[in-house]
This record gives structure tokens, C-alpha cells and sequence, in this order.
């Protein structure tokens, strides 16, 4: 499992950072479920999502800028044989895997979060714009 996260490269260190940032959101979402309904902020609630979104984001970027380092090298070399390609490809890929998992994470968290904010408030507020 170490190899995996070696192989994405340079893009690994953003997605760490960001990764931090959406565990601290999804804690103090957390935390603020113990205030009463109308202290709360929702902003809090949904910024869980971004920093989902910006991984999943950071991962294709990862797989897009693998894979033009990957077509580079290629050109330039004369002979290259198919399991190196398919090697690189799967190395290429692991950013994207990466980060479409932290966005399902992100995505369960917040309908945790929703749900729970939805229950404390009596069923009022559950939508996106939910207080």
C-alpha cells in the first residue's frame, strides 16, 4: 500500500494538504452538532464537499500531468514494450483512485452531517442552502 501512495508523485504532497484540511472540516462539522440548531453554520457543513471536490480535482490533474510526462517520455524513446506502458498507465492512475476516494468520504460525511443537522432541527433545513 506504501508503493501506492509513492507512485503518485510530486501531486501527492497537495492532496495530503488537502486531505488535512477536509478531516479538520469534517471534525468541527462534527463537533458543532453539539451546539443548538441555530448556532450552527452550514458553511462549515459544506465545505466538507469542496475539499472532496479539490482532491478528486488534484487527482485527475495528477492522472492528466502522469500521463503527459508518460507520452513524452514514449516519444522519445525507440523501442518501449507494453507492459512498461500499462505499468505507467496503472502508476498514472493511482492520483485519480485516490482522489475520487476522498470524495466518496467527503460525500458520506456530509450526508452523515445532513442528516444529523436535519434530525436536530425537526426535519427543516435539509437542503443546500439548509441553515
Amino acid at each position: 500500500m506504501s508503493g501506492f501512495f509513492r507512485n503518485m508523485g510530486f501531486i501527492q504532497w497537495p492532496m495530503y494538504i488537502a486531505t488535512f484540511f477536509m478531516l479538520v472540516q469534517i471534525v468541527r462539522a462534527a463537533l458543532q452538532t453539539r451546539r443548538p440548531v441555530e448556532a450552527r453554520d452550514p458553511m462549515i457543513r459544506h465545505t466538507v464537499l469542496v475539499w472532496g471536490f479539490l482532491n478528486a480535482l488534484l487527482g485527475v490533474l495528477g492522472t492528466v500531468l502522469g500521463l503527459a510526462l508518460a507520452g513524452e517520455s514514449i516519444s522519445r524513446a525507440a523501442a518501449i514494450s507494453p507492459p512498461i506502458i500499462a505499468g505507467g498507465i496503472k502508476i498514472a492512475l493511482s492520483t485519480t483512485i485516490f482522489g475520487l476516494f476522498l470524495l466518496v468520504v467527503a460525500v458520506v460525511a456530509w450526508l452523515i452531517l445532513q442528516v444529523s443537522h436535519t434530525r436536530a432541527s425537526g426535519g427543516a433545513g435539509a437542503g443546500l442552502s439548509g441553515a
